[in-house]
Formats: C-alpha cells, sequence, structure tokens
C-alpha cells in the first residue's frame, strides 16, 4: 500500500523509533503523552471495501507512558489511560515529537493546505 502523503513522514519518522525510546507526543490542543512505539501495520477504516468512503492507510501501535496534560477524550474519541496501547495514524497525529530531552525530532506543519513534515532521523 502507498503511503499517503499526510502519513509518509510521520510513519517513516515512527519506524526509525521503533526500537522502545520514549517519545513525547505534543498536540495543539495541550495533550502531551510519553509512549512507547511498539508496532507499525497497515489497517483501514472499517468500513466496507465497496464504500466510498472506505480507506486503507499505516498505523503505529505505542504504548502509553505517561499522560502528562490534556484531553485524551477529544483526540481519541474515548479516555486513554497510562500503559494501554493506542493507535497514531495521520487522523491523529501529533503535532510535534519530542524526545526526553525536549528536543523536537518531528514536527507536523500545516502550509497551504499541504501537510509538510521535518524529520530528524537518529
Amino acid at each position: 500500500m502507498a503511503l499517503k502523503n499526510e502519513e509518509e513522514s510521520l510513519i517513516l519518522f515512527l519506524n526509525a523509533y521503533s526500537n522502545n525510546d520514549i517519545l513525547k507526543m505534543i498536540w495543539n490542543d495541550k495533550l502531551i503523552i510519553t509512549c512507547k512505539v511498539d508496532t507499525l501495520y497497515e489497517t483501514d477504516n472499517g468500513l466496507a471495501l465497496d464504500d466510498d468512503k472506505y480507506e486503507e492507510y499505516h498505523g503505529c501501535g505505542v504504548q502509553i507512558i505517561k499522560i502528562i496534560s490534556g484531553n485524551t477524550k477529544k483526540n481519541f474519541g474515548y479516555e486513554i489511560k497510562e500503559k494501554q496501547f493506542i493507535e497514531i495514524n495521520y487522523h491523529n497525529m501529533p503535532d510535534y515529537i519530542k524526545d526526553k530531552d525536549n528536543h523536537v525530532l518531528w514536527e507536523n506543519e500545516l502550509t497551504d493546505k499541504e501537510i509538510s513534515k521535518k524529520i530528524v532521523l537518529k
């Protein structure tokens, strides 16, 4: 499956960090979590293949280490808890991913209705 522009840099970045490094994910609505990347996979939105709104995309399972601040229900549609696994994908991607020293490793920037991202690989 080909990556969509919206997800390509996020998935490439998370793939580079899939060795249990602790990452801090930050959304502009003040949700901040620390987590570990567990696995990357192909998934879909659960609709029938012949549905016009059916889509396939890549997801990344991450384990929540700590919820630092924010409302998790707003981003995920349900409350998430520490030690729980959640899926990160282009529908709920964070605005920033930082390392344990608070350096920005990945940034999601919206410019002119196109998504451009900056990746810092190991």
